[in-house]
């Protein structure tokens, strides 16, 4: 199986996820826009990270328009797995 971290998020209306994956470069800024989604309750968009040979991704979000949630610049760090996230809440779901 292929070696993933997918995210579930609920926040700003228009999500962007701004990573970087082990070995690799940042995403340009403002990163990748989240993909709408309702597959889980209560959360809007989801994105899957392609890790490779990584066991995880450093992450941060914004709104596309210059707003960030960084972590106050520590950013957020999802291991390999399925999580949800929302308002600095990271949980693993599988």
């Amino acid at each position: 199986p292929a070696n993933l971290t997918t995210i579930y998020y609920k926040g700003y209306s228009t999500p962007y996820i701004h990573y970087k994956v082990s070995g690799q470069s940042w995403t340009a800024v403002p990163g990748v826009k989240m993909d709408a989604s309702n597959e889980v309750s209560g959360y809007t968009h989801k994105y899957t990270i392609i890790l490779g040979a990584s066991t995880y991704a450093n992450v941060c979000f914004n709104n596309g328009s210059g707003t960030w949630d960084s972590r106050n610049g520590a950013n957020y760090k999802f291991n390999a797995g399925t999580y949800t996230y929302s308002n600095g809440t990271m949980t693993k779901i599988g």
